[in-house]
């Protein structure tokens, strides 16, 4: 399976259960109307990037997908206790190893400082962490004969008379 929102969902329910003292949400659809609210700060989690692997040889297409995910980390001080820095240590410890739904475990890949808003006072920095799962080609079913029944038998006993024997 290789959806893309349960896997950011499932990140964000893990990080809000784990960081209840922060806001944990996904990336807003207008990040220019966003306003960080949260006396101490917020994680928005957003989908980066995809990169996958030559298919393997199958009946139908099979590629490894290795997922990108950032967490944008919004705080108004950096070196306290709610501060970027020690956020961002949470983060490490808590996503190495995770495993969201259908995927193996996160590893980090990067870590940035993206700047400072002057007006307000929000640090921001990136956490770049990534993820595998499969990508599988879509198959309509067929339409074949169903198995119905098995016939047992020990090998002493004979082959029953209503059926065909295997020809030799």
């Amino acid at each position: 399976m290789s959806a893309t929102q349960p896997i950011l969902n499932d990140i964000a329910q893990y990080l809000k259960e784990n960081l209840p003292e922060w806001d944990v949400e996904l990336f807003p659809n207008n990040s220019g109307n966003y306003s960080l609210s949260h006396i101490n700060g917020a994680v928005l989690i957003s989908y980066l990037a995809s990169k996958f692997e030559k298919p393997r040889t199958t009946e139908a297409v099979l590629q490894t997908r290795h997922v990108q995910v950032a967490l944008t980390v919004l705080t108004r001080d950096l070196h306290d206790d709610e501060g970027a820095l020690n956020l961002l240590d949470k983060l490490r410890l808590l996503m190495v190893g995770f495993r969201p739904v259908n995927c193996t475990e996160c590893w980090l890949v990067d870590e940035f400082f993206n700047g400072t808003d002057e007006e307000t006072g929000i640090w921001q920095y990136q956490l770049i962490l990534q993820t595998e799962t499969q990508q599988v080609q879509q198959i309509q079913a067929q339409d074949l004969p169903k198995f119905v029944t098995a016939h047992l038998r020990r090998a002493d006993q004979p082959v029953r008379p209503d059926l065909k024997p295997k020809k030799p």
